[in-house]
């Protein structure tokens, strides 16, 4: 059978679909370029503020050049500097600070360094062997190394005019310019030396020695001898030299005026400490006395150390010698005539080249009146 076909009109079309309008595309990258650029902006502005809190101020640079190393120091430590000081040897007067950086007038943050040079003094010169020389040889020969002479005249079995000692001994080095004592023998003189002595008052008599006769008065003034008025002694107050290595402690006090008789003594501090002190700092004692230093010889072995000369030597100089030759010293004193003899070292013991323990006792014998 065929299917019947209807006829009629055709279904309508589709209703056409409506288009949706989308916003344009916007580009995100200007967008995250701000944004980075506001991070590291709070990253830099958070950075400098921290560094401007911690950076020191800024202060000027006090001029020390051609101040004591000592009173340098302490005004660059005022401003709140360190000082770093280093040594040359100069024309300039031992201890003087030559020059400076940063230089005075400059600005450097608080608690930096400043460079400080200080002198030396003049060049080192090796002091000539003048024992057995004349006078004169002797003289000649320092002043060719630029030192100077001071002649004391001793009595020795040596021939007149002979040179029997020095002090600095040979081969010490000092500086251009220093002086160095030589004992020249007179021979052996005798002397015929009649005293008398007669109290009244406050008047103690005569000496008379040959034909020069010299009166002493002693009253509460001071001492008057032959015409010179003596002033009376003067004391001071003795420094804290307790922690302080032995030879600044006694160059501290040698400072004052007074010597530093030293004795080793067994302690836990590093060798060559001082640990105590008689008398205590504070106390007057008069010029010219000895304080009594107690000083470490430490908890290891002690090496060995060879005695210097020092016969001859004017007592702190030969003091100052075996300090820095980490010996201890301590000095006994005899009466002498001879008025070039006061103050020298007449014996000591033990002798000159002997070798003994770091910080050991040496005994120095040392003329007075």
């Amino acid at each position: 059978m065929q299917r019947e076909r209807r006829t009629g009109p055709p279904p309508p079309p589709p209703p056409p679909r409506r288009r949706v309008a989308l916003p344009p595309e916007r580009n995100p990258w200007p967008w995250l370029l701000a944004l980075l650029l506001l991070v590291l902006g709070g990253i830099l502005a958070a950075y400098l503020l921290s560094r401007d809190g911690d950076e020191p101020d800024r202060v000027a640079v006090p001029s020390v050049v051609g101040l004591p190393e000592n009173t340098a120091s302490e005004r660059l430590r005022q401003e709140g500097f360190a000082v770093r000081a280093s040594r040359q040897f100069s024309g300039r007067e031992q201890g003087e600070v030559l020059r400076q950086d940063p230089g005075g007038g400059s600005e450097a943050p608080s608690g930096s360094i400043v460079q400080i040079a200080v002198s030396r003094g003049p060049a080192e010169v090796a002091v000539p062997n003048l024992r057995g020389l004349s006078e004169a040889a002797a003289a000649s020969k320092l002043t060719a190394l630029g030192l100077r002479s001071k002649v004391f005249r001793v009595q020795s079995r040596e021939a007149d005019g002979t040179v029997v000692a020095q002090s600095p001994s040979a081969d010490e080095r000092i500086g251009k310019g220093e002086e160095v004592r030589i004992n020249v023998s007179r021979g052996v003189t005798q002397t015929t030396t009649t005293t008398a002595t007669t109290t009244a008052a406050a008047t103690t008599g005569a000496t008379t020695t040959g034909a020069t006769t010299t009166g002493t008065t002693t009253g509460a003034g001071g001492t008057t001898t032959g015409g010179t008025t003596t002033a009376p002694p003067r004391n001071v107050s003795v420094p804290d030299v307790v922690g302080l290595p032995l030879a600044d402690a006694a160059a501290e006090l040698g400072g004052v005026g007074v010597f530093a008789d030293t004795y080793p003594v067994s302690s836990e501090d590093e060798a060559g400490t001082v640990v105590a002190q008689t008398p205590a700092s504070g106390r007057s004692v008069v010029v010219g006395l000895a304080v009594r230093l107690n000083v470490s010889i430490g908890t290891g072995p002690r090496p060995q150390r060879t005695v210097p000369d020092v016969t001859g030597a004017e007592q702190g100089r030969a003091r100052d010698r075996l300090n820095r030759a980490n010996l201890t010293v301590r000095a006994i004193y005899r009466a002498v005539r001879d008025p070039n003899e006061v103050g020298v070292v007449l014996l000591q013991r033990p002798d000159a080249g002997v070798r003994i323990a770091g910080y050991a006792q040496v005994t120095v014998y040392v003329g007075r009146r």
